[in-house]
């Protein structure tokens, strides 16, 4: 069957679907005009990932997509570099850093593509992998992350502020989940890192709204700290 024989929908422009070894609640259905598509994986090791992506291009059209959201990290990496080259148009992806990882030696697939970037559950001892990332998205415009403790905080600031900086990126957002940091230690720490390195920046802090701004090509970039006892 074809997409153009099944059922359009053509007023959906956000798509969730949830991938078993078939596309969910998806049959005889055609979405042709989905710009965000949001997939959820409950996939097994031993699926077919061509004949889902098969199933997924008969669903709506993967290479007309400018957003993407790849909810847990159970996907097969032959799945995802499929998906990524399918995907050609996307310029906002949302994802794990576990995905990311598994995608290390494809990066380049999305090197001139994503210009947004949100990084969900980043793990420490990702830094080597964050390096390279940070290195292949030359158009990178917007970096999120969201990071499950702060134990590589100052390493991953120093990664993305030596790097990204010097290219493209002008807003930044970092959240902490479940921890607690002393501010003024990170202050310290970033006015004297942004001037050692010669970081053209300015930081704003607001102890109430537990953020640290920080302004790159006069835009505003956000160090999101929720929950954080200042």
């Amino acid at each position: 069957m074809t997409s153009h024989e099944n059922k359009p929908f053509p007023n959906v422009n956000i798509l969730g679907l949830k991938l078993y070894d078939f596309v969910e609640n998806s049959a005889n259905k055609y979405f042709p005009n989905v710009g965000t598509l949001s997939l959820k994986s409950k996939l097994p090791s031993n699926v077919s990932t061509d004949k889902l992506l098969d199933d997924l291009s008969e669903i709506c059209s993967l290479s007309n997509l400018k957003s993407l959201i790849l909810i847990d990290a159970t996907y097969p990496t032959d799945f995802l570099v499929k998906l990524f080259k399918k995907t050609s148009q996307i310029y906002s992806l949302r994802c794990s850093s576990k995905i990311l990882s598994k995608m290390s030696n494809d990066l380049d697939q999305l090197k001139h593509i994503v210009k947004r970037l949100y990084i969900e559950s980043y793990e420490e001892d990702n830094s080597k992998m964050m390096k390279k990332l940070c290195l292949a998205l030359i158009n990178l415009e917007y970096l999120s992350v969201n990071m499950i403790n702060g134990n590589d905080l100052y390493l991953l600031l120093s990664v993305i502020l030596r790097t990204m900086t010097r290219q493209k990126l002008n807003s930044l957002t970092i959240q902490l989940n479940y921890e607690k940091f002393e501010s003024l230690t990170l202050m310290s720490w970033l006015n004297d890192y942004i001037s050692l390195n010669s970081i053209q920046c300015e930081i704003e802090h607001e102890p109430s709204s537990n953020c640290l701004d920080i302004l790159f090509n006069d835009k505003l970039s956000r160090f999101c700290c929720d929950d954080i006892a200042l």
